[in-house]
């Protein structure tokens, strides 16, 4: 008798299936609830940051929405009146022109023209009625303003009001624009008549002799901000605020006060704001450097800021500030967190009850098949059948005796069915080969059809595509057949024919783009053919499927490439209508066969369209030779003339027969035609080669034999394998003569005029120092401002000879390592006594030890007097210069500092030009030569150092040059 062990080693079934399954369940719920808690605090932040910027970006809209319309206005009217489409004098013409302006554009709210002699006319719109009104002081010679009814007629109507006395002339806006002398944005003001503040553009008119005769300007309110604020409706912890330049709050989403009415009265800064959060995000932003989103804390909770700067070139600037608190939102999240959490440890719950009970269901007919199993071992009879289960595996066990037995039967069952589908597949391939002749017929009469048709020798793709379409559909018997394109760029494809069931109409539109298709043209361009029998599951084809595959019922597709010069420049294209289609090899040969009969069409059409493009590119090429202002003469390797352009004919005289075919060097004068070297350098010949790429001065002759001065400058082409030079030459006969007067000038200069100019500088001195017996009061004062003239003759003098050294390349430098400060010492004494004329301080600043530099002292003591003297020129009286030095790095920086008027931007590029000063008329009655900034220039730049400036126009200048340090 067999004894069965009981005692076995392992894990019970129940708890081998139970415990995983719990802690896998576990494991999910702690990790989603992990990631949903990242995700809530990264939302909440994108969330914030992307409402911010909306907020920002919708504000900012608005105001270029306001700010692009008094532009507009202000360059038309400056436009129209100083160029007569609008009489000054003429208060009807000066008031229908403003009324125009004001009725096509709603947002303005004043449109005001203010003469130099304090009278005033404006159209004003009151935005909560939409009324216009007109306000006018032109026939009060006391300035008094009367406000009128406007008529429909635009004529002004009765006096509605009189109002206060008001000078334009003393006005911000007329003021501002007197001084910038350009179009400029005035700073915020307070209107004088309504509630609220208001910013606009004003613009100077001068008269026919550029006297200031009047200011226009044209505003908007700043009202229509805060409407605009207002109706973003913001949730009631957000709040936008908009400062400008000078960080006050123009505008605001919240009011600062209970009492609308001092918001609208009162400029605040956000410093000192009443509302506690716009008062702290002030104090924030003194932080920031930079725009975009900052996160700051006040009272305890965390707000997002985000700071974008509004700016245009005409010098409006405010700064758009959006605050979000982040508790509103993290609150929103947090719920829905709450709320997840506890689903998923629902979720848990469930799944531990549903574990237990498939644990029990799954291990009951296992222990019943254990059970029975052991009865089997000991040797005792087994039911017939044992109970049935839900579990498959267990009832596949029990069952497969009569499983086998029931296969064997089906076995001969197969063997018949078998026999039926060979019969059958032996009826398909003889309907099959038949098909396959008539399918060989149709594509031979298609291809010759093709090949004889006329669009062929002319090489129309269009024509031919069309034909193409249609004769290929009847062949392959397929319901549409089209002919696509490829771009140059091959980023888009073209349909230029389509066929189904009939040639159809083409859109322009009918395109289709590689972004749009990106697997499709990569197939078609890399292998040249798509075969798709099902075209919804293919994977070049499937991205078709859902808009256009699936809407016309196209079940299959074949496209074949149209290759040109190894390169896919177009598709035909086979669509079938219906359910798959397998394509067969003979019809995809004849679609390959159909795309390079086109192919080659295409490039017939593209060899004849560069046969075209080659003819107009010659003439094109000839009409521009005989339009150049330059004479081009062209000759072969032998120097041989080949050709003229009408330039150079003018130039040496006569007629283009008198100089093809002779050599080159009949131009040159009789003295450089016997000079070998001469020709050899200008003119090639049969033994050598010109030199090319440099410019040549020489003599040459005319037809009518007189000479000339002459530049000549060589290149080189290869034309059908043959090397042909072009010489370009220029008359240069005035520029040797200027040349010549310039010369002759500096000469007379030097030693005509400083030689007496130095001894009568020094007469005058002596008698100014009464030396030679006392002077009146009016005689001294004659021969102060003559030994003045004198003196700055003679700098004038200076600085021409100097720049000319420095042009001919003459300026000796004695170079030597040199300390700096007391060279900076030096050049203060030196220019102390100019600057006590002005009661101007000079000041020295820099660090606490000195340097070394490589420089000729004396060259750089003239420039820093240049710095200093227009330092001082340009300062107003009793103000400061400062001479600076400073270690930037490895190098040291020299900067003179003023207070002066500053450098207007449009002057920034010829600063450093030769006589080159400010337009300005106070630069003007200053003086000057023009050259010390030039020739200051050429100095540092000689001595290897770097010269530049610094300057806000009105606020001053910063001249510096910069000298790598030498070390001790």
């Amino acid at each position: 008798m067999l004894i069965v062990n009981h005692q076995r080693r392992g894990m019970p079934l129940k708890l081998f299936f139970t415990a995983p399954l719990l802690a896998l369940f576990i494991f999910i719920a702690g990790s989603i609830g992990f990631i949903a808690y990242l995700s809530s605090q990264h939302a909440a932040a994108q969330f914030s940051q992307k409402l911010a910027f909306q907020i920002t970006q919708r504000t900012n809209e608005q105001i270029a929405l306001l700010v692009s319309e008094p532009k507009t206005i202000i360059q038309n009217a400056v436009h129209a009146f100083q160029h007569g489409m609008v009489d000054r004098d003429t208060e009807t013409d000066i008031v229908k022109y403003l009324l125009m302006q004001m009725h096509y554009s709603p947002y303005l709210t004043f449109v005001s023209l203010g003469r130099n002699n304090g009278q005033y006319v404006a159209v004003n719109r009151d935005h909560k009625s939409g009324e216009l009104s007109l306000l006018s002081s032109l026939n009060n010679s006391d300035l008094i303003r009367s406000r009128y009814h406007i008529q429909p007629n635009g004529e002004p109507g009765d006096v509605l009001e009189q109002l206060d006395r008001y000078d334009a002339s003393e006005r911000p806006w007329f003021t501002h624009a007197k001084m910038t002398g350009v179009i400029n944005w005035y700073p915020v003001y307070q209107y004088a008549l309504a509630e609220g503040f208001g910013v606009g553009l004003s613009a100077p008119l001068y008269d026919d002799k550029g006297q200031l005769e009047a200011v226009i300007a044209v505003d908007f309110s700043l009202s229509l901000i805060s409407y605009y604020l207002q109706s973003l409706q913001l949730d009631t912890g957000a709040t936008v605020f908009v400062i400008g330049p000078e960080g006050n709050i123009v505008v605001a989403s919240k009011a600062e006060s209970d009492d609308a009415s001092d918001d609208m009265n009162t400029l605040i800064q956000a410093s000192q704001s009443n509302n506690p959060l716009i008062q702290a995000s002030a104090t924030e932003l003194a932080h920031f450097s930079a725009n975009g989103m900052h996160r700051f804390e006040h009272n305890g909770q965390f707000y997002s800021l985000n700071v974008t700067e509004y700016s245009d070139q005409a010098g409006l600037s405010f700064k758009t500030v959006v605050l979000l608190p982040q508790r509103e939102l993290l609150s929103f999240l947090n719920q829905y967190l709450y709320n997840a959490l506890w689903m998923m440890l629902l979720a848990v719950a469930l799944g531990a009850m549903l574990t237990l009970l498939l644990s029990r269901r799954l291990v009951k007919p296992i222990e019943a098949l254990h059970r029975s199993a052991d009865q089997l071992a000991i040797g005792n009879q087994v039911p017939e059948k044992l109970p049935e289960s839900e579990i498959f595996e267990l009832n596949g066990l029990v069952q497969s005796f009569e499983l086998m037995a029931a296969k064997i039967a089906a076995s001969f069952s197969q063997l018949q069915f078998k026999a039926e589908q060979d019969a059958a597949s032996l009826y398909r391939l003889s309907m099959d080969a038949l098909e396959h002749q008539q399918r060989t017929e149709r594509q031979r009469s298609a291809l010759a059809q093709l090949v004889l048709d006329d669009a062929v020798a002319k090489g129309d793709e269009q024509a031919f595509s069309r034909s193409l379409t249609q004769i290929t559909a009847n062949a392959i018997q397929c319901q549409r057949v089209s002919v696509w394109l490829l771009s140059a760029a091959g980023n888009e494809m073209r349909c230029i024919a389509l066929y189904q069931e009939q040639l159809l109409p083409l859109q322009d539109y009918v395109r289709l783009k590689r972004d749009d298709y990106p697997d499709y043209f990569a197939a078609i361009t890399q292998h040249g053919w798509i075969c798709a029998n099902d075209a919804l599951t293919n994977s070049a084809t499937r991205e078709f499927a859902d808009h256009y595959l699936k809407p016309q019922g196209i079940g299959a597709m074949l496209d074949a490439g149209i290759l040109i010069a190894g390169e896919v420049a177009g598709v035909v294209c086979l669509e079938h209508v219906g359910a798959v289609r397998e394509w067969q090899p003979d019809e995809e040969a004849f679609v390959g066969a159909v795309a390079a009969v086109l192919a080659q069409v295409i490039s017939i059409g593209q060899q004849q369209l560069a046969e075209q493009m080659s003819k107009e590119h010659a003439e094109h090429t000839e009409t521009i030779l005989n339009s150049v202002v330059d004479g081009i003469i062209t000759m072969d390797s032998e120097g041989v003339i080949i050709s003229l352009n009408p330039a150079a004919l003018k130039l040496f005289g006569g007629a283009a027969l008198d100089y093809i075919g002779r050599h080159a060097s009949t131009l040159l004068s009789a003295i450089l035609s016997a000079t070998d070297h001469q020709i050899t350098q200008c003119f090639p010949s049969a033994s050598h080669q010109p030199v090319l790429g440099v410019l040549t001065e020489i003599e040459a002759v005319r037809a009518d034999g007189s000479d000339m001065a002459i530049a000549l400058a060589l290149s080189a082409v290869t034309r059908q394998e043959q090397l042909v030079y072009i010489a370009t030459v220029r008359d240069i006969s005035e520029h040797k003569r200027l040349a010549r007067l310039k010369n002759e000038f500096v000469s007379t200069v030097s030693h005509e005029l400083r030689t007496p100019l130095t001894s009568i500088t020094g007469a005058i001195g002596l008698v100014k120092s009464g030396k030679l017996g006392e002077l009146s009061e009016k005689a001294s004062h004659l021969m102060t401002v003559a030994y003045k003239n004198c003196q700055n003759l003679t700098l004038l003098v200076n600085d021409l000879l100097d720049f000319e050294k420095i042009s001919a390349g003459k300026m000796t430098y004695e170079m030597q390592n040199e300390s700096v400060l007391p060279l900076l010492q030096k050049a203060i004494e030196v220019n102390k006594m100019m600057a006590a004329q002005k009661e101007i301080q000079l000041n020295l600043q820099f660090p606490n030890q000195d340097c070394l530099i490589f420089v000729d002292a004396h060259r750089l003591m003239q420039v820093l007097s240049n710095f200093l003297s227009n330092a001082i020129k340009f300062s107003p009286q009793g103000s400061s210069v400062v001479l600076c030095l400073s270690i930037d790095g490895q190098q040291a920086r020299i900067a003179v500092i003023d207070k002066g008027p500053g450098i207007a931007a449009n002057f920034y590029d010829k600063i450093f030009q030769r006589f080159s000063q400010a337009d300005a008329s106070d630069s003007r009655a200053i003086g000057g030569t023009g050259l010390g900034l030039a020739i200051s220039k050429e100095l540092v730049n000689a001595m290897h150092g770097d010269i530049g400036f610094e300057s806000v126009e009105g606020n001053g200048a910063e001249f510096y040059c910069c000298f790598p340090l030498i070390k001790a």
